[in-house]
Protein backbone atom coordinates (compact mmCIF):
# COMPACT_ATOMS: atom_id res chain seq x y z
CA UNK A 1 0.00 0.00 0.00
CA UNK A 2 1.41 3.46 -1.02
CA UNK A 3 0.95 6.37 1.54
CA UNK A 4 1.53 9.85 1.95
CA UNK A 5 3.21 11.16 4.46
CA UNK A 6 -0.17 12.79 5.40
CA UNK A 7 -1.36 8.91 5.95
CA UNK A 8 1.73 8.12 8.06
CA UNK A 9 1.63 10.94 9.94
CA UNK A 10 -2.00 9.74 11.34
CA UNK A 11 -2.72 7.35 14.77
CA UNK A 12 -5.38 5.63 16.23
CA UNK A 13 -9.25 4.96 14.86
CA UNK A 14 -7.86 8.41 12.19
CA UNK A 15 -5.17 6.12 10.60
CA UNK A 16 -7.59 2.96 10.51
CA UNK A 17 -10.25 4.84 8.62
CA UNK A 18 -8.48 6.49 6.24
CA UNK A 19 -6.20 3.23 5.64
CA UNK A 20 -10.31 1.59 4.42
CA UNK A 21 -10.02 4.58 2.10
CA UNK A 22 -6.90 3.71 0.59
CA UNK A 23 -7.74 0.11 0.13
CA UNK A 24 -11.25 1.47 -1.63
CA UNK A 25 -9.02 3.00 -3.90
CA UNK A 26 -6.90 0.80 -5.20
CA UNK A 27 -4.12 0.72 -2.29
CA UNK A 28 -2.39 4.40 -3.78
CA UNK A 29 -3.00 6.88 -1.55
CA UNK A 30 -4.70 10.08 -3.30
CA UNK A 31 -2.21 12.59 -1.80
CA UNK A 32 0.49 10.67 -3.84
CA UNK A 33 -1.10 11.04 -7.17
CA UNK A 34 0.90 13.75 -9.36
CA UNK A 35 -0.85 15.93 -12.01
CA UNK A 36 -0.79 13.22 -14.99
CA UNK A 37 -2.48 10.51 -13.09
CA UNK A 38 -5.82 12.35 -13.38
CA UNK A 39 -8.13 13.32 -16.12
CA UNK A 40 -10.20 16.56 -16.29
CA UNK A 41 -12.91 14.38 -17.78
CA UNK A 42 -16.08 13.94 -16.09
CA UNK A 43 -17.03 11.15 -18.72
CA UNK A 44 -15.21 8.64 -17.20
CA UNK A 45 -17.55 9.27 -14.31
CA UNK A 46 -19.71 5.82 -14.01
CA UNK A 47 -23.51 6.11 -14.63
CA UNK A 48 -25.74 6.83 -11.74
CA UNK A 49 -28.51 4.99 -10.79
CA UNK A 50 -31.65 7.28 -8.86
CA UNK A 51 -30.99 4.42 -6.27
CA UNK A 52 -27.43 5.23 -5.66
CA UNK A 53 -28.22 8.48 -5.26
CA UNK A 54 -30.94 7.66 -2.54
CA UNK A 55 -28.84 4.52 -0.37
CA UNK A 56 -25.65 7.29 -0.70
CA UNK A 57 -27.78 10.31 0.41
CA UNK A 58 -30.41 8.86 2.55
CA UNK A 59 -29.01 5.39 3.86
CA UNK A 60 -25.16 6.40 4.54
CA UNK A 61 -24.48 6.76 8.08
CA UNK A 62 -22.02 9.01 9.84
CA UNK A 63 -19.08 6.94 11.12
CA UNK A 64 -18.92 9.24 14.04
CA UNK A 65 -22.56 9.73 15.13
CA UNK A 66 -23.71 6.15 13.56
CA UNK A 67 -27.25 8.64 12.45
CA UNK A 68 -28.19 8.89 8.71
CA UNK A 69 -26.91 11.84 6.97
CA UNK A 70 -29.84 12.65 4.99
CA UNK A 71 -28.46 14.18 2.36
CA UNK A 72 -27.14 17.12 4.65
CA UNK A 73 -23.26 16.39 4.17
CA UNK A 74 -23.80 15.28 0.94
CA UNK A 75 -25.87 18.76 0.28
CA UNK A 76 -23.16 20.99 2.23
CA UNK A 77 -20.71 19.33 -0.27
CA UNK A 78 -22.25 20.01 -3.58
CA UNK A 79 -22.72 24.28 -2.13
CA UNK A 80 -19.22 23.87 -1.44
CA UNK A 81 -18.99 23.04 -5.15
CA UNK A 82 -20.93 25.20 -7.01
CA UNK A 83 -20.09 28.24 -5.15
CA UNK A 84 -16.04 27.64 -5.88
CA UNK A 85 -14.96 26.06 -2.75
CA UNK A 86 -13.82 23.34 -5.04
CA UNK A 87 -12.45 23.38 -7.95
CA UNK A 88 -10.94 21.21 -10.65
CA UNK A 89 -11.80 17.61 -10.31
CA UNK A 90 -10.63 15.21 -11.90
CA UNK A 91 -10.86 11.36 -12.68
CA UNK A 92 -8.54 8.28 -12.11
CA UNK A 93 -9.49 5.06 -13.38
CA UNK A 94 -8.55 1.87 -11.59
CA UNK A 95 -7.76 -1.10 -12.95
CA UNK A 96 -10.67 -2.67 -11.96
CA UNK A 97 -12.70 0.21 -13.07
CA UNK A 98 -13.53 1.64 -10.09
CA UNK A 99 -12.61 5.61 -10.20
CA UNK A 100 -11.37 8.19 -7.53
CA UNK A 101 -12.30 11.82 -7.66
CA UNK A 102 -9.57 14.23 -6.81
CA UNK A 103 -10.46 17.70 -6.22
CA UNK A 104 -8.74 21.36 -5.22
CA UNK A 105 -10.49 23.54 -2.88
CA UNK A 106 -9.71 26.89 -1.04
CA UNK A 107 -8.08 27.66 1.85
CA UNK A 108 -10.36 28.92 4.65
CA UNK A 109 -12.97 26.20 4.43
CA UNK A 110 -12.35 22.49 5.16
CA UNK A 111 -13.86 20.04 2.34
CA UNK A 112 -17.05 18.17 4.19
CA UNK A 113 -17.29 15.79 1.87
CA UNK A 114 -13.39 14.39 2.80
CA UNK A 115 -13.70 13.47 6.50
CA UNK A 116 -10.04 12.73 7.01
CA UNK A 117 -9.62 13.97 10.70
CA UNK A 118 -6.98 15.87 10.72
CA UNK A 119 -5.48 19.23 12.19
CA UNK A 120 -5.88 22.17 10.04
CA UNK A 121 -2.71 23.31 9.83
CA UNK A 122 -1.10 20.11 8.86
CA UNK A 123 -4.20 20.03 5.86
CA UNK A 124 -2.94 23.56 4.46
CA UNK A 125 0.89 22.43 4.91
CA UNK A 126 -0.27 18.81 2.82
CA UNK A 127 -2.47 20.97 0.43
CA UNK A 128 0.66 23.18 -0.49
CA UNK A 129 3.00 19.82 -1.84
CA UNK A 130 0.33 18.57 -3.44
CA UNK A 131 1.23 19.19 -7.36
CA UNK A 132 -1.72 20.18 -9.95
CA UNK A 133 -1.83 21.11 -13.04
CA UNK A 134 -3.11 24.61 -14.21
CA UNK A 135 -6.54 25.66 -13.86
CA UNK A 136 -8.97 25.71 -17.04
CA UNK A 137 -11.81 26.58 -15.41
CA UNK A 138 -12.67 30.20 -15.90
CA UNK A 139 -13.47 32.26 -12.44
CA UNK A 140 -16.92 33.82 -12.38
CA UNK A 141 -17.33 37.40 -13.21
CA UNK A 142 -17.99 39.81 -10.15
CA UNK A 143 -22.21 40.81 -11.24
CA UNK A 144 -22.95 44.46 -11.09
CA UNK A 145 -25.37 45.84 -8.87
CA UNK A 146 -28.59 46.82 -10.70
CA UNK A 147 -29.09 50.38 -10.79
CA UNK A 148 -32.51 52.42 -10.28
CA UNK A 149 -33.51 52.83 -13.93
CA UNK A 150 -32.23 49.30 -15.57
CA UNK A 151 -34.87 48.18 -11.69
CA UNK A 152 -37.75 50.24 -13.17
CA UNK A 153 -37.32 49.19 -16.54
CA UNK A 154 -37.51 45.47 -15.48
CA UNK A 155 -40.20 45.96 -13.46
CA UNK A 156 -42.23 47.88 -16.56
CA UNK A 157 -41.53 44.72 -18.72
CA UNK A 158 -43.01 42.09 -16.37
CA UNK A 159 -45.96 44.22 -16.07
CA UNK A 160 -46.28 44.42 -20.01
CA UNK A 161 -45.78 40.73 -20.48
CA UNK A 162 -49.42 38.38 -20.04
CA UNK A 163 -48.29 36.61 -16.99
CA UNK A 164 -48.38 38.11 -13.65
CA UNK A 165 -45.29 37.79 -11.95
CA UNK A 166 -45.57 37.76 -8.25
CA UNK A 167 -42.75 40.09 -7.80
CA UNK A 168 -44.90 42.85 -8.94
CA UNK A 169 -46.87 42.44 -5.72
CA UNK A 170 -44.08 43.88 -3.25
CA UNK A 171 -43.53 46.88 -5.78
CA UNK A 172 -45.28 50.20 -6.07
CA UNK A 173 -47.41 51.24 -8.70
CA UNK A 174 -48.08 47.59 -9.09
CA UNK A 175 -49.05 46.09 -5.70
CA UNK A 176 -52.24 47.76 -5.67
CA UNK A 177 -53.47 44.90 -8.98
CA UNK A 178 -52.71 42.58 -6.69
CA UNK A 179 -55.00 43.59 -3.92
CA UNK A 180 -57.97 40.94 -2.96
CA UNK A 181 -61.16 42.37 -4.77
CA UNK A 182 -63.09 42.71 -1.28
CA UNK A 183 -60.51 45.45 -0.29
CA UNK A 184 -60.37 46.99 -3.19
CA UNK A 185 -64.55 46.49 -3.48
CA UNK A 186 -66.03 45.87 -0.54
CA UNK A 187 -70.07 46.63 -1.22
CA UNK A 188 -69.64 44.83 -4.44
CA UNK A 189 -68.56 41.39 -3.44
CA UNK A 190 -71.35 39.92 -1.63
CA UNK A 191 -70.21 37.29 1.16
CA UNK A 192 -72.34 38.16 3.89
CA UNK A 193 -75.68 36.72 2.45
CA UNK A 194 -75.92 33.43 4.02
CA UNK A 195 -77.46 33.45 8.10
CA UNK A 196 -77.60 30.78 10.62
CA UNK A 197 -80.67 32.04 11.96
CA UNK A 198 -83.72 30.77 9.81
CA UNK A 199 -86.52 32.82 9.85
CA UNK A 200 -89.15 30.97 11.90
CA UNK A 201 -92.23 32.19 9.31
CA UNK A 202 -92.66 33.16 5.95
CA UNK A 203 -93.78 36.40 6.29
CA UNK A 204 -90.44 36.85 8.97
CA UNK A 205 -88.16 35.50 6.02
CA UNK A 206 -90.12 38.02 3.31
CA UNK A 207 -89.32 40.98 5.91
CA UNK A 208 -85.60 40.16 6.00
CA UNK A 209 -85.19 39.48 2.74
CA UNK A 210 -86.65 42.84 1.73
CA UNK A 211 -84.23 44.58 3.95
CA UNK A 212 -81.28 42.73 2.67
CA UNK A 213 -82.17 44.40 -0.43
CA UNK A 214 -82.63 47.36 0.67
CA UNK A 215 -78.95 47.62 1.64
CA UNK A 216 -77.45 46.72 -0.69
CA UNK A 217 -75.94 50.03 -2.52
CA UNK A 218 -73.30 50.05 -5.27
CA UNK A 219 -71.56 52.98 -6.63
CA UNK A 220 -71.77 54.08 -10.18
CA UNK A 221 -68.06 54.01 -10.40
CA UNK A 222 -67.40 50.79 -8.06
CA UNK A 223 -69.98 49.80 -11.14
CA UNK A 224 -67.67 51.00 -14.08
CA UNK A 225 -64.19 49.81 -12.14
CA UNK A 226 -65.83 46.21 -12.14
CA UNK A 227 -66.56 46.00 -15.32
CA UNK A 228 -63.45 46.96 -16.12
CA UNK A 229 -61.77 44.72 -14.18
CA UNK A 230 -63.66 41.33 -15.45
CA UNK A 231 -63.78 41.83 -19.17
CA UNK A 232 -61.72 38.43 -19.57
CA UNK A 233 -65.13 36.81 -18.01
CA UNK A 234 -64.67 33.50 -17.39
CA UNK A 235 -61.05 33.71 -17.44
CA UNK A 236 -61.15 35.98 -14.40
CA UNK A 237 -61.08 34.50 -11.04
CA UNK A 238 -63.02 38.24 -10.34
CA UNK A 239 -65.43 37.82 -12.72
CA UNK A 240 -66.62 34.74 -10.49
CA UNK A 241 -65.99 36.59 -7.45
CA UNK A 242 -68.49 39.42 -8.21
CA UNK A 243 -71.50 37.05 -10.06
CA UNK A 244 -71.50 34.88 -6.21
CA UNK A 245 -74.79 35.95 -4.89
CA UNK A 246 -76.43 38.04 -7.89
CA UNK A 247 -79.10 36.91 -10.53
CA UNK A 248 -77.27 37.24 -13.59
CA UNK A 249 -79.56 37.28 -17.14
CA UNK A 250 -78.51 33.55 -17.75
CA UNK A 251 -80.32 32.42 -14.62
CA UNK A 252 -83.46 35.21 -15.59
CA UNK A 253 -85.96 32.43 -16.20
CA UNK A 254 -84.97 30.33 -13.97
CA UNK A 255 -85.19 32.68 -11.11
CA UNK A 256 -88.60 33.84 -12.29
CA UNK A 257 -90.37 30.25 -12.91
CA UNK A 258 -88.50 28.57 -9.54
CA UNK A 259 -90.75 27.71 -6.60
CA UNK A 260 -90.83 30.61 -3.74
CA UNK A 261 -91.40 27.96 -1.01
CA UNK A 262 -89.08 25.16 -2.32
CA UNK A 263 -86.52 26.78 -4.80
CA UNK A 264 -84.40 24.78 -6.76
CA UNK A 265 -81.04 23.98 -5.28
CA UNK A 266 -79.31 23.76 -8.91
CA UNK A 267 -80.04 27.10 -9.23
CA UNK A 268 -78.97 28.37 -6.08
CA UNK A 269 -75.53 26.62 -6.01
CA UNK A 270 -75.33 28.24 -9.43
CA UNK A 271 -76.43 31.98 -8.30
CA UNK A 272 -74.26 31.75 -4.76
CA UNK A 273 -71.14 29.36 -5.91
CA UNK A 274 -70.87 30.30 -9.94
CA UNK A 275 -67.09 28.81 -9.91
CA UNK A 276 -67.79 25.37 -8.65
CA UNK A 277 -71.00 25.06 -10.67
CA UNK A 278 -69.43 25.23 -14.03
CA UNK A 279 -69.87 21.99 -16.39
CA UNK A 280 -68.45 20.76 -19.46
CA UNK A 281 -70.88 19.99 -22.69
CA UNK A 282 -70.54 19.28 -26.27
CA UNK A 283 -73.23 22.36 -26.61
CA UNK A 284 -71.08 24.35 -24.55
CA UNK A 285 -68.00 23.79 -25.78
CA UNK A 286 -69.42 24.59 -29.54
CA UNK A 287 -70.96 27.92 -28.42
CA UNK A 288 -67.67 29.35 -27.08
CA UNK A 289 -65.40 27.78 -29.94
CA UNK A 290 -67.26 29.91 -32.59
CA UNK A 291 -68.41 32.94 -30.50
CA UNK A 292 -65.83 34.80 -31.57
CA UNK A 293 -66.19 33.69 -35.40
CA UNK A 294 -69.74 34.75 -34.94
CA UNK A 295 -69.27 38.14 -33.29
CA UNK A 296 -66.85 39.17 -35.90
CA UNK A 297 -68.47 38.28 -38.83
CA UNK A 298 -71.48 40.61 -36.71
CA UNK A 299 -69.35 43.25 -36.31
CA UNK A 300 -67.59 43.23 -39.77
CA UNK A 301 -71.33 43.45 -41.48
CA UNK A 302 -72.91 45.74 -39.21
CA UNK A 303 -69.81 48.45 -39.90
CA UNK A 304 -71.38 48.26 -43.64
CA UNK A 305 -74.81 49.44 -42.39
CA UNK A 306 -74.01 51.33 -39.78
CA UNK A 307 -72.78 55.12 -39.12
CA UNK A 308 -69.44 55.07 -36.37
CA UNK A 309 -70.24 51.68 -35.71
CA UNK A 310 -68.42 50.16 -32.64
CA UNK A 311 -68.62 46.56 -31.00
CA UNK A 312 -66.43 46.69 -27.60
CA UNK A 313 -65.64 43.64 -25.56
CA UNK A 314 -67.83 43.98 -21.89
CA UNK A 315 -67.37 42.83 -18.40
CA UNK A 316 -69.63 41.56 -15.66
CA UNK A 317 -72.09 44.91 -15.21
CA UNK A 318 -73.93 45.25 -11.97
CA UNK A 319 -77.14 47.65 -11.47
CA UNK A 320 -76.83 50.38 -9.31
CA UNK A 321 -80.31 50.80 -9.47
CA UNK A 322 -80.69 46.94 -8.51
CA UNK A 323 -77.52 45.71 -6.78
CA UNK A 324 -78.22 42.07 -6.86
CA UNK A 325 -78.75 42.11 -10.58
CA UNK A 326 -75.97 41.59 -13.05
CA UNK A 327 -75.02 40.72 -16.66
CA UNK A 328 -72.58 40.27 -19.20
CA UNK A 329 -73.32 41.21 -22.78
CA UNK A 330 -71.09 39.36 -25.62
CA UNK A 331 -70.75 43.07 -26.64
CA UNK A 332 -71.55 46.66 -26.20
CA UNK A 333 -72.46 48.12 -29.83
CA UNK A 334 -72.70 51.99 -30.60
CA UNK A 335 -73.17 53.34 -33.64
CA UNK A 336 -74.19 57.39 -34.46
CA UNK A 337 -77.64 56.07 -36.00
CA UNK A 338 -79.30 53.45 -33.76
CA UNK A 339 -77.09 54.84 -30.31
CA UNK A 340 -75.93 51.97 -27.84
CA UNK A 341 -77.25 48.73 -27.43
CA UNK A 342 -76.11 45.30 -26.13
CA UNK A 343 -75.00 41.75 -28.10
CA UNK A 344 -75.81 38.47 -27.72
CA UNK A 345 -74.59 36.02 -29.65
CA UNK A 346 -75.80 32.22 -29.61
CA UNK A 347 -74.31 29.30 -31.47
CA UNK A 348 -76.87 26.56 -31.10
CA UNK A 349 -75.46 23.24 -31.23
CA UNK A 350 -78.61 21.66 -32.83
CA UNK A 351 -78.43 23.60 -35.84
CA UNK A 352 -74.61 23.01 -36.65
CA UNK A 353 -76.18 20.62 -39.83
CA UNK A 354 -79.01 21.81 -40.30
CA UNK A 355 -80.29 25.00 -42.00
CA UNK A 356 -81.74 28.15 -39.59
CA UNK A 357 -85.52 27.19 -41.36
CA UNK A 358 -84.96 23.98 -39.85
CA UNK A 359 -84.12 24.90 -36.86
CA UNK A 360 -86.47 27.06 -36.06
CA UNK A 361 -88.90 23.72 -37.14
CA UNK A 362 -87.58 22.42 -33.86
CA UNK A 363 -89.16 22.36 -30.53
CA UNK A 364 -86.25 23.16 -28.89
CA UNK A 365 -85.23 26.24 -30.65
CA UNK A 366 -85.23 29.63 -29.41
CA UNK A 367 -86.36 31.09 -32.66
CA UNK A 368 -90.31 30.34 -34.30
CA UNK A 369 -90.69 30.42 -37.65
CA UNK A 370 -94.82 31.96 -38.13
CA UNK A 371 -95.83 33.61 -41.51
CA UNK A 372 -92.30 33.51 -42.76
CA UNK A 373 -91.16 35.51 -40.37
CA UNK A 374 -88.38 34.15 -37.63
CA UNK A 375 -88.76 35.46 -33.81
CA UNK A 376 -86.64 35.03 -30.61
CA UNK A 377 -89.60 33.31 -28.27
CA UNK A 378 -90.59 35.22 -25.43
CA UNK A 379 -91.31 31.85 -23.38
CA UNK A 380 -87.75 30.93 -23.98
CA UNK A 381 -84.55 31.64 -21.31
CA UNK A 382 -82.81 33.63 -24.04
CA UNK A 383 -85.43 36.31 -24.11
CA UNK A 384 -85.35 36.92 -20.52
CA UNK A 385 -81.57 36.74 -20.83
CA UNK A 386 -81.21 39.92 -23.27
CA UNK A 387 -84.46 41.80 -21.32
CA UNK A 388 -82.17 41.91 -18.31
CA UNK A 389 -79.05 42.28 -19.66
CA UNK A 390 -80.73 45.49 -21.47
CA UNK A 391 -81.74 46.24 -17.66
CA UNK A 392 -78.66 46.28 -16.28
CA UNK A 393 -76.95 47.86 -18.38
CA UNK A 394 -79.47 50.32 -19.19
CA UNK A 395 -78.87 50.39 -22.81
CA UNK A 396 -81.89 50.89 -25.64
CA UNK A 397 -82.09 47.53 -27.74
CA UNK A 398 -80.21 44.44 -27.93
CA UNK A 399 -78.73 42.62 -31.50
CA UNK A 400 -79.64 38.63 -30.88
CA UNK A 401 -76.95 37.02 -33.28
CA UNK A 402 -77.79 33.56 -34.13
CA UNK A 403 -74.80 31.65 -35.85
CA UNK A 404 -74.72 28.52 -37.50
CA UNK A 405 -72.16 27.48 -40.12
CA UNK A 406 -74.54 26.05 -43.01
CA UNK A 407 -74.54 28.29 -46.15
CA UNK A 408 -78.23 29.35 -46.48
CA UNK A 409 -80.29 31.93 -48.09
CA UNK A 410 -83.42 32.34 -45.91
CA UNK A 411 -85.48 35.88 -47.14
CA UNK A 412 -87.60 37.54 -44.25
CA UNK A 413 -89.25 40.78 -43.21
CA UNK A 414 -88.58 42.32 -39.83
CA UNK A 415 -91.54 41.52 -37.65
CA UNK A 416 -93.11 44.54 -35.97
CA UNK A 417 -94.46 42.83 -32.61
CA UNK A 418 -97.37 45.09 -32.48
CA UNK A 419 -95.72 48.41 -32.58
CA UNK A 420 -97.83 49.45 -34.93
CA UNK A 421 -95.98 48.64 -37.70
CA UNK A 422 -92.93 51.12 -37.20
CA UNK A 423 -89.97 50.09 -35.63
CA UNK A 424 -88.35 52.35 -32.51
CA UNK A 425 -86.94 54.36 -34.83
CA UNK A 426 -89.51 55.95 -36.47
CA UNK A 427 -89.24 54.05 -39.40
CA UNK A 428 -91.53 51.35 -41.33
CA UNK A 429 -90.85 47.83 -41.23
CA UNK A 430 -89.43 47.19 -44.42
CA UNK A 431 -85.79 46.03 -45.03
CA UNK A 432 -83.44 49.18 -45.05
CA UNK A 433 -79.69 48.76 -44.78
CA UNK A 434 -78.64 52.43 -45.51
CA UNK A 435 -76.20 53.64 -43.00
CA UNK A 436 -78.32 56.85 -42.83
CA UNK A 437 -81.74 54.50 -41.99
CA UNK A 438 -82.40 52.04 -39.45
CA UNK A 439 -81.06 48.73 -39.55
CA UNK A 440 -84.45 46.98 -39.05
CA UNK A 441 -84.96 44.85 -35.99
CA UNK A 442 -84.64 40.87 -37.78
CA UNK A 443 -81.96 40.66 -40.58
CA UNK A 444 -80.45 38.02 -42.13
CA UNK A 445 -76.77 38.07 -43.04
CA UNK A 446 -75.14 35.60 -45.12
CA UNK A 447 -71.84 34.71 -46.50
CA UNK A 448 -69.67 31.98 -48.31
CA UNK A 449 -68.80 30.10 -44.91
CA UNK A 450 -71.91 30.21 -42.17
CA UNK A 451 -74.98 32.20 -42.30
CA UNK A 452 -76.95 34.30 -38.93
CA UNK A 453 -79.50 36.38 -38.08
CA UNK A 454 -79.46 39.19 -35.97
CA UNK A 455 -82.74 40.29 -34.13
CA UNK A 456 -83.46 43.67 -33.11
CA UNK A 457 -85.31 43.59 -29.62
CA UNK A 458 -86.09 46.87 -27.72
CA UNK A 459 -86.03 46.85 -24.13
CA UNK A 460 -89.17 45.88 -21.92
CA UNK A 461 -86.81 45.95 -19.18
CA UNK A 462 -88.52 42.83 -17.91
CA UNK A 463 -90.76 43.82 -14.93
CA UNK A 464 -91.10 40.31 -13.85
CA UNK A 465 -86.94 39.71 -13.26
CA UNK A 466 -86.81 42.90 -11.66
CA UNK A 467 -89.66 43.01 -9.21
CA UNK A 468 -89.85 39.08 -8.62
CA UNK A 469 -86.33 38.19 -8.59
CA UNK A 470 -85.77 41.55 -6.33
CA UNK A 471 -86.71 39.29 -3.49
CA UNK A 472 -86.48 35.94 -4.88
CA UNK A 473 -82.38 35.47 -4.37
CA UNK A 474 -82.29 36.39 -0.76
CA UNK A 475 -85.42 34.26 0.43
CA UNK A 476 -84.55 31.52 -1.63
CA UNK A 477 -81.02 31.35 -0.10
CA UNK A 478 -82.55 31.58 3.45
CA UNK A 479 -85.78 29.56 3.16
CA UNK A 480 -83.86 26.69 1.36
CA UNK A 481 -81.47 25.61 3.95
CA UNK A 482 -82.05 22.15 5.57
CA UNK A 483 -85.17 21.14 3.35
CA UNK A 484 -86.05 18.99 0.50
CA UNK A 485 -86.55 20.20 -3.19
CA UNK A 486 -89.90 19.34 -3.96
CA UNK A 487 -89.75 20.18 -7.89
CA UNK A 488 -86.80 22.07 -9.84
CA UNK A 489 -87.12 25.16 -11.75
CA UNK A 490 -88.73 25.12 -14.56
CA UNK A 491 -85.25 25.47 -17.10
CA UNK A 492 -82.23 24.35 -16.03
CA UNK A 493 -80.35 25.07 -19.26
CA UNK A 494 -77.56 27.45 -19.45
CA UNK A 495 -77.98 29.29 -22.47
CA UNK A 496 -75.10 29.61 -24.66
Amino acid sequence: MRLSAYARDLRGAEKRRYLEKVAQCGGVDPYDYGAGDAALDMTLLPRVEFTDIKDYLVHATSFTTREALKAYKSMEGHNYLTSGWVQEPCVKVLADGRRVVLGKHLEGKRCSQVSFASARAKKIQMDAGVETHRSRRQQKAAIEETTPEEWSMFLSMCHKSDSRPALLSLEEPYAAEFAPVALKFPKAVLTNLHKDDVPETQDAMMDHCMEVMKALVIEPEVARLVEAETKDQAKSTKWFTFRAGRITASNAKAVCRTSIPSPSMSLLNKICSPEHTQFWAPQTAWGKEHEETARQAYATASASIHLNFQCATAGLHISVEKPFLAATPDGLVTCSCCGEGVLEVKCPYNGRNGTVKELALSKSACVSLTGGKLRLRTDHSYYYQVQLQMFVTQRKYCDFVLWTPKTTQFTMSPHTDGYGGQNRYGHSSSLRLSVHRSVPRCAAIATPSFFFLVFRYPVLYADAVVVVGAWRLHGSKIASEGKTRKRDCASDETPR
